[in-house]
């Protein structure tokens, strides 16, 4: 599944992280996922960052939710985490 830089955007503000939080618990640069963030899709050379990021955010419980017809890309909480 492929997520947006507004999915990625979502999560941190239900986390209440800034972008140095994701940073640390990625190992990404800061400037890196700020320009991440911008984008609502991804070339093939930001797979293995994003893929990086989507662990991190899902290991705190959320869950990213595909765009349709009817609404774009979002995230739900997994409360059980």
């Amino acid at each position: 599944m492929k997520i947006t830089g507004r999915q990625i955007r979502m999560a941190r503000a239900y986390l209440q992280w800034t972008v140095d939080d994701l940073a640390g618990a990625t190992g990404l640069q800061w400037a890196r996922i700020q320009q991440l963030e911008k984008l609502e899709s991804f070339e093939k050379s930001h797979e293995e960052k994003i893929n990086t990021i989507k662990q991190v955010l899902e290991k705190k419980g959320i869950e990213f939710i595909d765009e349709n017809e009817t609404h774009h890309g979002t995230i739900r909480i997994n409360k059980k985490l």
